[in-house]
């Protein structure tokens, strides 16, 4: 999960990944992130621990986009929690506007990479 550049290649919901510096990964590390029917965002990280979670923020004209990636002990595994929540004057256009896409999304995403954890 944590190999962002890698995600065109692992999801269906991403289309293109660029990093935005030499940093791959960690806080302040930026990325340019086109999801299918969204227009392109970036994101930087704000929150980093490695092999826990990590939270990424894009910031656009009237709305913040705030991502989280958390990975968690369960009993017999791990559980993993991916969200997302916007913010801001523009935040409940947006909401109406891809709610349903992102949420479709983020499903799509944590069982991708669910299943990618037990192939490992």
């Amino acid at each position: 999960m944590s190999d962002i550049a890698r995600w065109p290649h692992l999801l269906s919901t991403v289309d293109k990944v660029t990093p935005l510096d030499a940093a791959a990964g960690g806080v302040g590390a930026r990325f340019a992130v086109k999801q299918p029917g969204i227009p392109e965002l970036i994101y930087e990280v704000t929150q980093w621990v490695p092999d826990e979670n990590f939270t990424w923020v894009a910031m656009s004209r009237g709305v913040r986009t705030v991502g989280r990636h958390l990975i968690s002990a369960a009993e017999g595994g791990a559980h993993l929690r991916v969200s997302l929540e916007w913010q801001g004057p523009l935040s409940k256009v947006i909401t109406v506007l891809f709610g349903t896409r992102t949420a479709n999304f983020l499903r799509v995403e944590a069982d991708t990479f669910a299943a990618s954890a037990m192939r490992e």
